[in-house]
């Protein structure tokens, strides 16, 4: 009698072809989740530059604001140095502070993509006293083809000696 011999196959392993299928699959899953990645890094970034340039658009409107109270201490115009202005780039120091360089500032070490203007529109006289009492100031900072703006009103108040001085309290003995 003659005996049969069987081959047994070992189907443990993974033919090219199935490893080829896995691989591409994986390709393509590890392209969608770059893809995401990439796009909210972009989103992160975007969020950084409007924080920034919020952040330089309070700051400018605050020095306007100053000016504006300085003047009215003095007893001057309002709006006495305080004009729209041209594009100028904002940059960083060394300590990684903004810095406005308007003309060419020394400390200005590292330049940014950011660019502040400052607009005074058009004044209104209230009162009809042929003086202006209200002028709204925009400070803008661009980056890119996108910008942020902050706008307020800016008023007259009058002379400071105009302003009642409320009495002093007296204390009963």
């Amino acid at each position: 009698m003659k005996q049969q011999y069987t081959k047994k196959h070992n189907n443990s392993g993974f033919t090219l072809l199935e490893i080829l299928i896995a691989i591409s699959v994986f390709s393509v899953a590890a392209l969608g989740v770059l893809g995401l990645l990439l796009t909210n890094i972009r989103g992160v970034m975007e969020v950084e530059n409007r924080l920034v340039a919020l952040h330089l658009t309070q700051g400018k409107m605050d020095e306007l604001l100053s000016v504006r109270n300085s003047n009215w201490a003095a007893d001057r115009d309002f709006m006495e140095g305080i004009e729209t202005t041209e594009q100028y780039p904002i940059c960083q120091n060394i300590r990684g502070f903004y810095l406005e360089d308007i003309d060419n500032n020394q400390d200005c070490r590292t330049p940014t993509h950011f660019y502040m203007q400052a607009l005074v529109g058009e004044c209104e006289d209230l009162d009809s006293d042929d003086v202006d009492d209200i002028c709204p100031v925009t400070t803008r900072v661009y980056w890119g083809t996108t910008y942020a703006e902050l706008t307020r009103r800016f008023y007259d108040w009058g002379s400071p000696e105009a302003v009642p001085v409320p009495p002093a309290s007296q204390e009963n003995s």
